[in-house]
């Protein structure tokens, strides 16, 4: 208890009082108590979680060591340790000391929409039988078969790209968690509709897992937040699509954000796949060839109306390195998943250097059916209709110091 009452006065005015309450774990007058060397239990565990969370924060290179033990006596696994009590006080102690990781902000080559419009006619004509690309009003995409937190694409609209891979491959980094509000605060959009792919927060679901964002972030604090994860089953291998009430994920996302407002977008319509690409790699091939090293960057929905894709969802993670990308195929769960499949993502037609996920859609349904979308398995059936926007600029966020090519 004394060596408690120690920590407190020699630290009680650096701050770590603040941060015990402004991570909304502890009221005020616990936060005293604990530092005054009473109720112990809190206070031992308070601190040692303060010290995980601010190493992960200020030196992400170390490797901490796991006891098999909380301090208060509960015996748990190292690994559930680290998620339960690092990985959200990471975030919470982040928020606290007003924490924030790099941005790079990459401006994009922004044509007029019928320029585009053209652009993907032609082009998408050489992998599809039928091709019809124009300018049109949004739909409500709060009605179905969309069903998302806001209306429309438009408004400000910009991605945001979000760590990567080399943060799950060859070994995950579980420390490396975000949340939605905090993306609308570095994209410089503080009323953020997000949509988009990314990995789901394992320390919220237990396990790994896909994440197809869908959120309305409020500047005032009423978010609408309704993002879908895709994870397996361990009992039987199949699909479990589940809605969430958290803004948070982890490792990667890849988002387009606006201000979800109604608005003209490029509405997309293809069938009968005859060409090799899948739908959202031959319009990032179309803009590529055309445009050539001008970055023009898209994001928005389409829904596979008919047919049927490959779909991965990741299992949990690798207790292993994977170090290849066969390796990684070998641990990815591959499924043939029906239609009718929404997808939301982004795609970027030229990376300016900052290692952007060139396309990355992840998909969902309302017959449960979901995960990384890769392409149709029925291309004589396959039918296409999506809505795009073009974005401004790509916010790169928390780029990963070393990178690969792996698992894109």
């Amino acid at each position: 208890m004394a060596f408690l009452a120690s920590i407190g006065k020699i630290f009680e005015d650096g701050g770590l009082h603040s941060i015990l309450v402004c991570s909304d774990v502890y009221a005020s007058a616990t936060a005293n108590q604990m530092l005054q060397g009473k109720q112990y239990a809190c206070g031992i565990c308070g601190i040692w979680m303060a010290h995980e969370s601010l190493t992960h924060i200020f030196r992400p290179q170390l490797r901490i060591l796991q006891p098999r033990t909380l301090y208060h006596g509960y015996p748990m696994r190292p690994n559930v340790a680290v998620v339960l009590s690092t990985c959200s006080w990471v975030r919470k102690v982040q928020r606290a000391a007003k924490m924030s990781y790099p941005v790079t902000k990459a401006p994009m080559h922004v044509p007029l929409f019928q320029e585009v419009a053209s652009v993907l006619s032609a082009g998408l004509k050489e992998n599809f039988s039928d091709v019809c690309v124009d300018v049109v009003e949004c739909p409500d995409l709060t009605k179905a078969p969309f069903s998302l937190v806001a209306p429309g694409l438009c408004g400000s609209a910009r991605l945001a790209d979000i760590g990567g891979p080399p943060f799950l491959l060859p070994m995950v980094q579980r420390d490396k968690v975000f949340s939605s509000d905090e993306i609308a605060r570095l994209v410089e959009l503080p009323d953020a509709f997000i949509i988009g792919a990314g990995a789901g927060p394992c320390h919220i679901v237990g396990v790994n897992s896909e994440l197809v964002n869908n959120v309305k972030i409020s500047s005032t604090g009423e978010h609408i937040i309704a993002p879908y994860i895709i994870r397996i089953n361990p009992k039987d291998g199949s699909c479990v699509q589940e809605q969430l009430s958290s803004p948070e994920f982890c490792l990667m996302g890849n988002f387009l954000c606006s201000e979800g407002k109604p608005g003209k977008v490029i509405e997309v319509r293809a069938s009968k796949r005859r060409g090799p690409e899948n739908f959202m790699t031959a319009m990032r091939k179309t803009l590529a060839n055309h445009y050539d090293t001008k970055p023009v960057a898209m994001g928005g929905v389409f829904i596979m109306e008919k047919g049927k894709a490959k779909i991965h969802i990741m299992p949990d993670f690798s207790p292993i390195p994977l170090t290849c990308d066969a390796e990684v195929d070998k641990w990815l769960e591959f499924y043939e998943m029906n239609a009718p499949l929404v997808c939301l993502g982004e795609l970027v037609s030229y990376d300016p250097g900052l290692d952007f996920r060139m396309d990355h859609f992840h998909c969902f349904s309302s017959h449960g059916e979901g995960g990384h979308y890769h392409y149709d398995t029925t291309p004589e059936d396959v039918v296409y209709r999506g809505y795009f926007v073009l974005a401004e600029d790509v916010y790169r966020i928390d780029r990963p110091p070393i990178t690969h090519g792996m698992g894109r």
